[in-house]
This record gives C-alpha cells, sequence and structure tokens, in this order.
C-alpha cells in the first residue's frame, strides 16, 4: 500500500499536481489541511481514495477537523495539528492519535517536514507543497508505504526549482 501525504497547499495546486503526475500509482492520498477553497479540485484531480482534513485557513466546513484512517493493519490519525499545539512539539498530537486507537499521526500547519516516533505514535508531517518554511525552502511531501508483512517506510521528498522530485 503506498500513500502520498501533502498538506498546506493555501488555495494552489500547481507543484501537487506536478507531484501527483510523476510519482506513479499511490493506493491513497492524504491533504493535513489549509486546502483553502480547492477541495473540490482535489476531489476531481485524485482518483484514489482521498482524505482531506480543515486547517485554520480553511472555511469549509464540509471538511472534518479530525479523521481516522485504515492504513493495511494500521490506524492513521490525520488533523491539521493547530488544535494539537504542533508548533511546540509533537507530543500532543501523539497523546490523540494514541487516545483513538492510532498508529500513526499526520499533521501540517507548521510548514516545516517531522518524522519521529513520540510515544510509540509515529508522527509524520510532510511540509507544504506551496509554503515552505524549513531552512531549503524547497516544497515537500511524504510517501509512506506498507510491504504485504506490514513494515513502513516513510520518504521525505521535495521539488527542486525546475519541478523534479528530489528524495531526501
Amino acid at each position: 500500500m503506498r500513500v502520498l501525504i501533502v498538506s498546506d497547499t493555501h488555495g494552489r495546486h500547481g507543484n501537487f499536481e506536478k507531484v501527483y503526475d510523476k510519482i506513479g500509482p499511490v493506493d491513497m492520498v492524504l491533504h493535513a489541511g489549509d486546502v483553502c477553497g480547492e477541495e473540490e479540485w482535489f476531489r476531481k484531480k485524485v482518483a484514489e481514495e482521498l482524505y482531506m482534513v480543515r486547517g485554520n485557513c480553511d472555511t469549509s466546513f464540509d471538511l472534518p477537523s479530525k479523521d481516522v484512517i485504515a492504513f493495511g493493519d494500521k490506524l492513521i490519525f490525520l488533523a491539521h495539528g493547530h488544535h494539537y499545539s504542533v508548533g511546540y512539539g509533537p507530543e500532543e498530537i501523539a497523546d490523540a492519535a494514541a487516545a483513538n486507537g492510532c498508529d500513526i499521526a499526520v499533521y501540517g500547519h507548521t510548514h516545516v517536514p517531522f518524522d519521529m516516533e513520540v510515544g510509540g505514535v509515529r508522527v509524520l508531517n510532510p511540509g507544504s507543497l506551496e509554503r515552505p518554511r524549513q531552512g531549503n525552502g524547497k516544497p515537500s511531501f511524504m510517501i509512506l508505504e506498507m510491504d504485504d508483512a506490514g513494515n513502513m517506510l516513510c520518504a521525505l521528498n521535495y521539488l527542486d526549482a525546475m519541478g523534479k522530485i528530489v528524495h531526501s
């Protein structure tokens, strides 16, 4: 199973389109919020299962504030992160994921990629495809994969200035 994880596109979808068209087949797409009015565009573009949550800049109440998604034999807790103080650290969102029986927490909001195990929960932030804030300033996203044996691999990827995918 292969999942594309993005966040914080803020009403733009150009970089998402580049990534989506280049990465090959995925089984699911997760958007961790701040879609900013582009919900229908994503629903039309993405052929696979698509899960989006409402971020602090989203005005659509059609999106849930959080979701729990099956990923093989694991559960993913998907939230934007602003309700979980992610700017101060991953502990609160890891606790929320654990309280919901989840093995993985996916969030956005900070625009900075993050991948760490916290209290037994794998906590992931893909950064931002449109407004990156990490040191290298490159748009980022993640690919989460699970093989038939249940082993997980998460890869952080960037787009360079030419729109080429660069693996971290």
